[in-house]
């Protein structure tokens, strides 16, 4: 492993919407001001930590799902972790391990509306749908137009899961984290843009990063599914490309100013380093990269736990004194 602030090499900038600022403002506004819907107790037998079944009122008032993880009889409030998931996993079971709260962070893991798998399901439906032809998976869902593009509604999600955890009474409103791997990562660095004053991000293998050269390298992936939408219409391809720009994560982290934790892996072919790289370039506040030479996506595994582990203590004590 590899830390480095200053990456070798560099790309080419990606394009960002002239209306970009003006389109997320108003896409906010689809979110109500009420976040929390309700925070139900979860009998889960586990001695070390509390558990709630979270409904969050997400864009267009659609109820979204979260577990809420606290250290059983740990002094409130308590700095907290938002984690996003892995592009098709959702929330997971309440029994599913806790790394943040056995560490005595409260700990909300989102689910990613419409998305589920057999290791980690989801309760969360996507009502809304799109308009347009899709081909499978949900880069290309509602691709129709920029206004009912999936990704639109994700990020509005995102947005609320943090506010609902301010309001948490069980949490510090000024100590809340972003977190993810891969589409979590993504998705963590996009709310970081979105709201700006959160106490730092740790992203690893970010997706929905600089999505034009992702298209043209990835090998594997959701990414692929972008490139069988534009084999089906070659015809579709500036308007699919200036639609996607508006949830591309590398114009998001322009407007980011939380300290940052990214992580890099050199031989990824799902998240290919120079997309990754991309955003880090691009993110506005204090940040610092971890490279794994070595890794594909599965990038630094538990050795990047424990940097995380130790990069967010630091930030909660700066934070305490």
């Amino acid at each position: 492993m590899i830390a480095s602030n200053s990456p070798e090499g560099q790309e080419r900038d990606t394009a960002v919407p002239a209306d970009f600022d003006r389109f997320w403002h108003e896409s906010l506004r689809l979110l109500p001001r009420s976040p929390l819907v309700e925070a139900t107790p979860h009998e889960t037998g586990l001695a070390t930590t509390t558990t709630f079944d979270m409904t969050i009122a997400g864009a267009h008032r659609n109820p979204i799902k979260g577990w809420l993880h606290l250290p059983r009889d740990a002094p409130l409030p308590l700095p907290a972790v938002v984690q996003f998931n892995p592009y098709g996993a959702g929330r997971g079971h309440p029994l599913a391990p806790s790394l943040w709260a056995s560490a005595g962070y409260a700990h909300l893991t989102m689910d990613t509306r419409g998305q589920g798998n057999a290791l980690s399901p989801g309760d969360t439906a996507d009502p809304l749908g799109g308009t347009g032809p899709e081909t499978a998976g949900f880069l290309t869902r509602g691709l129709g137009s920029a206004r009912t593009m999936y990704y639109r509604r994700v990020f509005a999600d995102c947005v609320q899961a943090v506010h609902a955890l301010r309001e948490h009474h069980a949490v510090r409103s000024d100590a809340v984290f972003l977190t993810g791997r891969s589409q979590g990562g993504g998705l963590a660095l996009a709310a970081a843009g979105l709201v700006p004053d959160v106490a730092g991000v740790l992203a690893d293998v970010p997706f929905l990063c600089d999505i034009p050269q992702a298209i043209r390298i990835a090998e594997r992936g959701p990414y692929l599914e972008l490139l069988d939408h534009l084999r089906a219409y070659p015809d579709s391809q500036a308007d699919l490309l200036s639609r996607l720009a508006y949830v591309d994560v590398v114009a998001h982290v322009r407007a980011a100013t939380a300290p940052a934790l990214f992580s890099v892996a050199m031989r990824d072919d799902v998240c290919p380093p120079k997309t990754v790289l991309a955003a880090y370039r691009a993110y506005k506040g204090p940040k610092e990269l971890a490279v794994y030479e070595f890794h594909g996506h599965e990038g630094g595994q538990w050795r990047h736990e424990e940097r995380k582990l130790s990069w967010i203590r630091k930030r909660v004590s700066a934070l305490s004194s």
